[in-house]
């Protein structure tokens, strides 16, 4: 400052800028897991951002889901943002998940922003399961005799089954089976129960 007479003097100000406490940043983010795994991919790290992250509790940041997590499928760390599955995943019962990840700021009062999370299961070939079963026929039976259907179930969706016998048991080819159907038919027969009794396929 200058004085009509042209005395002056000289002062530093100081002028301090207050924190703002600004909304954490996330994107809606998708992730993939193969059934009857409990692996996510690309990662299983949700991320987030802040523009307070260097003012202190303003830009320390929560993880939490919020909604939709049926069945309890998955978990996320709350200070990392990792998240886990607890799987296994059945893609023929299921194939996709969403839920809400709330990320909030240690500012007071707090903000927080809310993103959408979706996890694909992907098909994993799973080979078909045959039950066991025991038929019984007359050792009279003439070639073509019908034994029984052959029970088989495929939990890939869509599977369709194609079947065969193996040499093993079934002595003197006595019994075939259609690729297509599980009917069970005597192929070369009369049969002798004396000889053998029974057979194992």
């Amino acid at each position: 400052a200058i004085d009509s007479l042209g005395l002056s003097d000289q002062e530093t100000i100081t002028i301090s800028v207050a924190d703002v406490n600004e909304p954490p940043i996330a994107s809606d983010a998708i992730f993939s897991v193969a059934e009857n795994s409990t692996v996510l991919t690309p990662t299983s790290v949700f991320v987030a951002s802040d523009p307070d992250a260097t003012s202190g509790s303003n830009g320390t940041l929560s993880y939490a889901i919020t909604s939709n997590n049926e069945d309890s499928a998955f978990a996320i760390n709350p200070t990392t943002g990792a998240i886990t599955a607890t799987g296994p995943f059945d893609f023929e019962r299921r194939n996709s998940y969403s839920f809400h990840v709330t990320v909030r700021d240690g500012g007071d009062p707090s903000l927080e922003f809310v993103a959408h999370v979706t996890v694909n299961v992907t098909d994993v070939h799973e080979p078909p399961e045959v039950l066991d079963q025991d038929f019984t026929i007359h050792e009279t039976a003439s070639p073509g005799t019908f034994v029984g259907t052959v029970f088989a179930k495929d939990s890939d969706f869509g599977g369709n089954l194609t079947y065969s016998l193996g040499t093993s048991g079934n002595i003197d080819n006595a019994f075939g089976i259609p690729a297509t159907l599980g009917h069970l038919p005597v192929i070369n027969g009369p049969l002798d129960a004396a000889a053998v009794p029974t057979y194992t396929l």
